[in-house]
């Protein structure tokens, strides 16, 4: 398996996950999870991350953006 293709593989279908929940398009959502550090966050924390709910994870980063500045 390969790794970053996989990270890039979950962090595109979570982004789409995102947008979902935040009536975003991908692009605004890609730009405001970028803008507030997420998507940094995903990368690094990935091995934990792609076990959890996207439910979940979607609820967990939103705070995550919250707490560096986020609006959503």
């Amino acid at each position: 398996m390969n790794l970053e293709k996989d990270k890039t593989e979950y962090i595109v279908a979570f982004v789409s996950e995102f947008a979902k929940k935040y009536k975003l398009s991908e692009k605004e959502a890609f730009n405001y999870l970028d803008r507030f550090k997420a998507v940094d966050f995903l990368e690094r924390q990935y091995n934990i991350a792609h076990t959890l709910s996207f439910s979940q994870m979607v609820s967990d980063v939103a705070f995550f953006c919250r707490k560096n500045g986020g609006g959503l």
